[in-house]
């Protein structure tokens, strides 16, 4: 996800993501170069989401969730159905890897993403605001530089059926 940002891996990023947050909490320089290695993942999965990727096969998501996520869906349009490909496998991902990794910057960084994407577009909430949602989503996905569509996304999103923002 961090390269689809466009970041340049530097020599140390491997060992600073499965290093654990307590390590690193003294080290400004690292607490530094964690913040931009987290905001580049956030950036990259939008990039990776505009192609729908699926981070682990959607069979699993199949097995775990019951339907594909069509029928999970329904009346959802492409591109809403390629960023939430993208959302839900990454949380299927962030489950395999949880005890391997638990406590590191990597396990860090990908609940982050999953919380950021989670809040802004698969809200737990019953109650949504569908004209505040639709401008975060914007913001995100702008802020990204990805290549989606965002009225097409937005029209598409079940969530937000109604939403006069669709319209723009």
């Amino acid at each position: 996800m961090v390269e689809r940002a466009g970041l340049r891996s530097e020599e140390g990023d491997p060992d600073l993501l499965l290093s654990y947050a307590a390590e690193v909490e003294a080290a400004t320089e690292l607490r530094h170069r964690f913040a931009i290695l987290a905001d580049s993942a956030l950036q990259g999965f939008f990039h990776l989401a505009a192609e729908g990727h699926a981070f682990v096969s959607l069979d699993s998501y199949r097995e775990e969730f019951g339907d594909s996520l069509e029928m999970n869906y329904p009346g959802a349009g492409p591109g809403f159905l390629r960023l939430a490909r993208s959302y839900w496998t990454l949380q299927m991902l962030e489950g395999r890897l949880g005890m391997r990794y638990a406590g590191t910057l990597l396990q860090q960084t990908l609940l982050s993403v999953h919380a950021r994407v989670g809040e802004a577009f698969f809200p737990d909430s019953d109650e949504i605001d569908s004209d505040e949602m639709a401008r975060v989503q914007r913001s995100l996905v702008e802020q990204s530089g990805a290549a989606i569509d965002l009225d097409e996304m937005i029209m598409g999103n079940p969530l937000l059926v109604g939403n006069p923002l669709a319209d723009d």
